[in-house]
């Protein structure tokens, strides 16, 4: 019996650190990107984006067949191969246009096949590959994110005391007031007190 065949037609992530940062989430499903986007995470998201093409492009049907007989050899329990090539013949050519190359790799193998201890149904085939699909459109989209970066917010520095009366001026004017602060250093007369 054949053991896993390789599935990767399309790249992998290159690092570990790189899918942990891409798949950090709080509670909700929201990504939490890191705080600082260092030069290293920006370079190797722009060499993974460089290469995403492969990943989004189109499953080809050898790819998928792959796929679902390692799938099969992984989890149909007492299944044949030859029984679970049989079912794999009939699911790719259902699948081969709807899924991603993306979808179809070693580490979506491992991530579906530890949810089965059987040869999956079409219907669970595809609700799992739904799930790689979405994984991959947000990896895409946040590895766009970390290779470019929104700017660096700048400290917005406190308004002088000239900046300040300039807007008590604007404000008094707006609002019909008589203006104290008509000038920065303007102090109220002593005598009038």
């Amino acid at each position: 019996m054949n053991a896993i065949i390789e599935t990767d037609a399309a790249p992998a992530l290159p690092s570990d650190e790189l899918s942990r940062i891409l798949h950090a989430e709080d509670g909700s499903g929201r990504w939490l990107p890191p705080a600082v986007v260092t030069d290293q995470m920006r370079l190797a998201s722009r060499a993974v984006l460089a290469d995403m093409g492969k990943r989004m492009a189109m499953a080809d049907r050898g790819s998928i067949l792959k796929w679902l007989v390692s799938l099969g050899t992984l989890s149909a329990g007492r299944m044949s191969l030859e029984e679970a090539r049989t079912r794999a013949t009939g699911y790719a050519d259902l699948l081969s246009d709807d899924f991603e190359a993306g979808c179809f790799t070693r580490g979506s193998l491992k991530r579906v096949a530890a949810r089965y201890t059987w040869f999956p149904s079409f219907a669970e085939v595809t609700e799992a590959l739904m799930v790689e699909k979405r994984r991959l459109w947000k990896e895409r989209e946040r590895l766009k994110r970390l290779a470019n970066p929104p700017p660096a917010r700048q400290e917005r520095k406190p308004p002088t005391p000239e900046q300040r009366a300039r807007v008590q001026a604007v404000l008094d004017e707006f609002l019909g007031r008589p203006s104290v602060a008509a000038s920065p250093t303007a102090q109220p007369d002593k005598a009038e007190e």
